[in-house]
């Protein structure tokens, strides 16, 4: 494998996973890989949109009405180009449009108009779709799935990424920010679930895994990222980067 997601590769069942950071040749990115351990979960695919959206899309109607489609189907991947710079958001649900919405109305100019000032603006109050708190854990007892999210961004010449994720903890919400200036070819990693495939399935519960980051292109990423779940419930993986010059590419891996 090109990239080591070894971190990821040892989990039994990671869930979902988000990870970013910037490849050896400066390009900011995002990888998001999807995997699922029942029917509903396994009935999908990431597929990409006229607007390089990457979003969930079903395989089986049928299945996926066992499950919760609200929380099963949603844009898990958005760029965005401004004047002042570029930002990729990516997360386990509906949180995503309301990152990039967030990205795109704020102007604080200079370096807080970045990943760290989106991710805290976004999650600052309650937000609610279909009677869900989009800015809260997941209402899928026993499991109570966190949300997690990524956002990366190069502003003003000045690259930073931040990793936020909401978990129960108790009967509280626990909500973790993590930030960094990311490396060339580094990458840090978080999922829903710690790795153990039990029931309930416990939360991530440790900071970002950094990982080392090799390819200078989506394929390899991409592919590294699939290699990674294919044995472990893996259904997808997508990559997306953004350049100096603001070019956005996009690659796929599906299992279905």
């Amino acid at each position: 494998m090109k990239d080591s997601f070894e971190s990821l590769r040892k989990m039994e069942y990671s869930g979902r996973g988000i990870t970013i950071g910037m490849t050896p040749d400066e390009k900011i990115f995002a990888v998001y890989t999807l995997t699922g351990r029942s029917p509903s979960s396994q009935a999908r695919r990431l597929v990409m949109d006229d607007k390089k959206k990457v979003k969930i899309e079903v395989t089986d109607e049928e299945q996926l009405k066992k499950g919760n489609p609200s929380l099963l189907v949603y844009n898990a991947m958005i760029p965005l180009v401004k004047k002042d710079g570029v930002y990729i958001v990516v997360s386990n649900g509906a949180q995503t449009d309301l990152l990039y919405k967030t990205a795109k109305t704020n102007n604080a100019g200079a370096t807080i108009d970045s990943s760290l000032y989106v991710a805290e603006i976004a999650f600052r109050d309650p937000k609610f779709i279909n009677g869900i708190d989009i800015t809260s854990y997941e209402p899928d007892a026993p499991n109570f799935t966190p949300r997690i999210s990524g956002v990366i961004s190069y502003v003003n010449n000045f690259p930073i990424g931040t990793l936020h994720l909401v978990k129960k903890e108790g009967e509280k919400i626990k909500k973790e920010t993590h930030n960094f200036e990311p490396e060339l070819g580094e990458g840090w990693l978080i999922t829903t679930y710690s790795g153990e495939n039990i029931n309930p399935l416990p939360p991530f519960d440790r900071n970002p895994f950094v990982m080392k980051i090799n390819s200078k292109d989506v394929g390899s990423l991409v592919e590294s990222a699939f290699n990674a779940i294919e044995d472990h419930f893996g259904v997808s993986a997508a990559a997306m980067t953004i350049d100096k010059d603001r070019n956005i590419k996009i690659d796929i891996l599906n299992k279905y």
